[in-house]
């Protein structure tokens, strides 16, 4: 709503900064937004007087095998150069249909495994990949971010998911 007077066509007081001076819009300013559907716990739908005001776009979550590899390697491309990510992609696709199946977190609510679990565990393995080595960064990700919502039954399943794609040996 503090973007009200901007997107007016006027301008905005920096409050935040203890302004009181307006900052007049530029002539040719564009507002892009991003913002996942409001049906996570403690998310709400922006006020309809704001969302009318953007063209909104539904990007459906990305389940192409292609299109998942892209986005793996330019994630690991640093730690791990020229690798093939197959195990990676087999892995989130696994644990998707698993919990869409079988598997339930601490509210007994299917879990969501989305693009955003990915790229946690994908972060998290870029960061410490150094320090303990790539499968090891890998494989603590994935346990960080596809393990700790599970209720106790559900626990073990992923875990042997997560055994079966990523670890090798």
């Amino acid at each position: 709503q503090s973007l009200s007077g901007l997107l007016e066509g006027g301008s905005i007081v920096l409050t935040e900064r203890g302004d009181v001076t307006e900052v007049p819009r530029h002539p040719n300013f564009r507002l892009f937004g991003s913002m996942n559907p409001a049906n996570d716990f403690g998310k709400k739908d922006l006020p309809a007087t704001l969302r009318n005001r953007f063209t909104e776009f539904y990007v459906d979550d990305m389940e192409d095998r292609d299109d998942l590899k892209i986005l793996i390697q330019s994630y690991l491309k640093a730690v791990a150069p020229g690798m093939q990510v197959d195990n990676i992609v087999e892995f989130y696709l696994a644990a998707r249909v698993e919990a869409a199946k079988n598997l339930t977190d601490g509210a007994n609510q299917r879990p969501h495994f989305s693009l955003r679990t990915l790229s946690r565990t994908l972060e998290f393995t870029k960061r410490i990949a150094k320090q303990y080595g790539y499968s090891r960064a890998l494989h603590e990700g994935a346990c960080m971010s596809f393990l700790t919502q599970l209720d106790t039954k559900s626990y073990p399943v992923m875990k042997e998911t997560i055994k079966k794609h990523l670890q090798k040996g």
